[in-house]
């Protein structure tokens, strides 16, 4: 069942009442908002890139930001997209089964490219309702859309080597524009080299130059605002922490996902099994009907019959030789430090040489909408960021 549609239509018939009063403080000044989402880095790891430190001190630094459960990228894009958890916008993993339609959700075969897992509307929505150009980089949904009118109006990929050029031009308008960019490379070098391994490193200097050069773009455009963040951070893997999947699940007749530190079960088979996965002393935990908050990412189409979580530095497998290229992982609590990112924000609507501590991850969408003009239910949490006395649409998200 899919009730985004419902809540796009309610939001878009209060938001265009109301767009008359929004322009009264917002006007016909171009308002620019860029959010760069990273991949992969661990919330100190912002020390190794040398001019996202060195700006992020300009503006506000926090000392780590919080990613949702799990630790993966969809569900905490999704929840930079909505300001919600998982367990509300409805993308629980990246992947996971609808148990009454027996879909499957993948990050591997664009089967997120859809709004039928969404159950809250992505920003570019409301955005685009208040004629706030919005624009996609790379950025997973970028393409996910109810009509038209809720896609980005520009989609743009990093493998065109213009695309600076193309950021350019559409700056040269005069027009508001959210600007969305994701970079995964860290990522992928630290899942296959480690997270101190010189490729990881590199991914990172890369990466790092690239914001100079979106950042060099931006530094004469007026009212502009810049947000990096990374989703969550990576820990060292050693092979031989590995969960044998074969003693504790009847792998051919049980329906599960394996995510590596995580394990979804939709159906049970035998109960030795289910016996074996309830002994002490291993290296998971299994939970079914006591999820720990923190652990509930999951909506009732999606919420499997039994979950298990790997210990830190542990992963779950069937077969030992799948994971013999892994050298990082992440997926595990959102309470262990390490599996946080990093947190900077500056421009001409923030305040200067500010230092926070953890902020969540949900308060990047809080931050987005109030230099926009629009002060969300959650407004009071990120208030100290801004540097300016602007009126505010207030939109109350229950």
């Amino acid at each position: 069942m899919f009730i985004g549609k419902n809540i796009i239509s309610y939001r878009n018939c209060i938001l265009t009442t109301l767009i008359y009063f929004m322009f009264t403080y917002i006007g016909n000044s171009a308002f620019n908002v860029i959010v760069i989402s990273i991949d992969g880095v661990k919330h100190d790891d912002i020390t190794l890139m040398d001019f996202t430190d060195s700006v992020s001190r300009t503006g506000i630094k926090a000392l780590s930001l919080k990613p949702v459960y799990p630790t993966q990228t969809l569900p905490n894009l999704a929840t930079v997209l909505t300001g919600k958890m998982p367990s509300e916008h409805g993308i629980s993993a990246n992947f996971f089964k609808n148990k009454y339609t027996g879909e499957y959700f993948s990050s591997y075969d664009n089967s997120h490219y859809s709004t039928k897992w969404q159950n809250e509307p992505f920003i570019w929505s409301t955005l685009n309702l208040l004629n706030i150009n919005t624009v996609s980089v790379d950025y997973p949904f970028g393409n996910v859309f109810i009509s038209d009118s809720d896609s980005p109006k520009h989609i743009i990929s990093k493998d065109n080597e213009d695309y600076i050029s193309k950021l350019d031009s559409i700056f040269e308008k005069n027009q508001s524009n959210f600007i969305a960019v994701y970079f995964d490379e860290a990522d992928a070098a630290a899942h296959k080299y480690g997270n101190k391994s010189k490729e990881y490193t590199d991914a990172l200097s890369y990466i790092d130059n690239e914001i100079r050069k979106i950042t060099e773009l931006l530094q004469f455009k007026p009212n502009t605002n810049v947000i990096i963040h990374s989703n969550y951070g990576t820990i060292e893997f050693e092979m031989d922490n590995f969960i044998d999947l074969n003693e504790y699940i009847d792998v051919e007749n049980e329906d599960f996902i394996n995510l590596g530190t995580m394990c979804l079960i939709y159906s049970f088979a035998k109960d030795e099994y289910r016996e074996k996965r309830n002994l002490p002393d291993k290296q998971f935990k299994s939970y079914v009907n006591d999820i720990p908050s923190y652990f509930d990412s999951f909506t009732k189409y999606n919420r499997p019959l039994e979950l298990l979580t790997a210990e830190p530095g542990y992963v779950f497998t069937d077969d030992r030789e799948k994971i013999s290229d892994l050298k990082a992982v992440h997926g595990y609590s959102p309470e262990m430090l390490d599996m946080h990112g990093f947190f900077a924000a500056y421009g001409t609507e923030l305040q200067t040489c500010i230092r926070t501590g953890t902020l969540n991850i949900s308060q990047i969408y809080d931050l987005i909408m109030s230099l926009y003009g629009i002060k969300t239910g959650n407004y009071q949490g990120i208030e100290f960021m801004l540097g300016n006395n602007s009126e505010f649409f207030n939109i109350n998200q229950e």
